[in-house]
């Protein structure tokens, strides 16, 4: 339950524990290859991040 002053949570899919998870960020950013290639975005819970020792995208890009 939240409380009015409580930062707002979002919920999202896990590309690392292939499951929804609170707060999710920002990994990779996949380009699309040219013909039938996948592009796409992948986004980690805290979890995974500190599990797997993950860099938030936005870090890399600096």
């Amino acid at each position: 339950m939240t409380t009015p002053g409580d930062p707002a949570r979002s919920i999202g899919w896990c590309a690392w524990h292939r499951g929804l998870a609170s707060d999710p960020i920002l990994i990779q950013v996949v380009e699309q290859a040219s013909g039938s290639g996948a592009g796409g975005h992948l986004y980690a819970c805290p979890r995974c991040r500190e599990s797997y020792q993950l860099t938030p995208y936005a870090e890399k890009a600096r």
